[in-house]
């Protein structure tokens, strides 16, 4: 089975929303007829959510994972994210780089759990480093405190993102 339909497969077992740059016309009329709801801006990842949420994130950029925990700092145990593993970025970069880069992601590393999805035998690349994420709850003055000492990131410098 192509990449793109196990892709689908996860995000059709919920009731979702979606942004993607990429999406043709006929895309979006195709995600329409799935009941999906297409999300007419980019909102950078900085969707502020007070409801628990699952955000489908995988192969995302890092910057997109940083604004993301900005925007609902004070909310992280309402966010669950299928996505990139965190750890993965903490054994492979240097602190001072994740700091610098990805503060929202550097300072969650000690509230996040991760739980690996299997391998797919036919597929092991297709999700080779994905992982569900949840995160521990902060006393929101904490969070609040945090929250206005970490820069939010743009995007549009973030050199993972292929256009």
């Amino acid at each position: 089975m192509p990449l793109y339909r196990w892709k689908l497969s996860y995000i059709m077992l919920i009731r979702c929303e979606l942004f993607d740059p990429v999406l043709t016309s006929t895309d979006r009329q195709f995600v329409s007829m799935l009941g999906i709801t297409i999300i007419s801006r980019n909102e950078s990842c900085k969707r502020k959510v007070d409801v628990n949420t699952l955000f489908y994130m995988v192969h995302s950029s890092k910057r997109m994972y940083d604004n993301l925990l900005s925007a609902n700092w004070s909310n992280l145990h309402r966010l669950v994210i299928i996505g990139n593993s965190f750890q993965s970025y903490h054994c492979n970069t240097p602190d001072e780089k994740l700091r610098n880069q990805i503060p929202h992601v550097f300072h969650a590393l000690s509230r996040v759990r991760e739980e690996h999805l299997p391998s797919f035998r036919s597929h092991q690349h297709a999700f080779n480093d994905t992982v569900i994420l949840t995160f521990g709850s902060c006393s929101p003055s904490s969070a609040e405190m945090f929250k206005e000492s970490l820069p939010v990131i743009d995007l549009l410098d973030d050199d993972e993102i292929i256009t």
